[in-house]
């Protein structure tokens, strides 16, 4: 599985943070100061394969990799944001939500082939 990471320097202290937890990290760093151009150049990186996408500002749960892996071992083709952000997430747990619930992009899993 690859992960990739959108970073900008002064988040750098996180990055590494993120790099010794998740093997393999892929780094894109946004030196320009646009997200949406950096946004466009992690997808183009990508492409067809199915990948997991962060952002520098995340705390990681224990496990982060193979609990990531386990849910999309469960729904390959599907979309899946990782995130946790209401307070039924600390009492219910991670779950199947509609799409209409999507809230950001801190932690996103695309499917082979959905990017491209």
């Amino acid at each position: 599985m690859r992960y990739i990471c959108m970073a900008i320097e002064k988040r750098a202290h996180i990055v590494e943070y993120l790099r010794r937890h998740i093997p393999g990290l892929e780094v894109m760093w946004d030196r320009s100061g646009n997200a949406g151009a950096a946004w466009v150049s992690v997808m183009r990186s990508l492409g067809m394969d199915a990948g997991v996408v962060v952002e520098d500002d995340i705390v990681i749960a224990k496990g982060f990799c193979s609990k990531i892996e386990t849910a999309v071992n469960v729904r390959p083709g599907d979309l899946i944001q990782f995130h946790s952000r209401t307070k039924e997430d600390l009492i219910t747990g991670s779950r199947y939500r509609a799409g209409a619930s999507f809230y950001n992009n801190q932690t996103i899993y695309f499917p082979a082939g959905m990017v491209s």
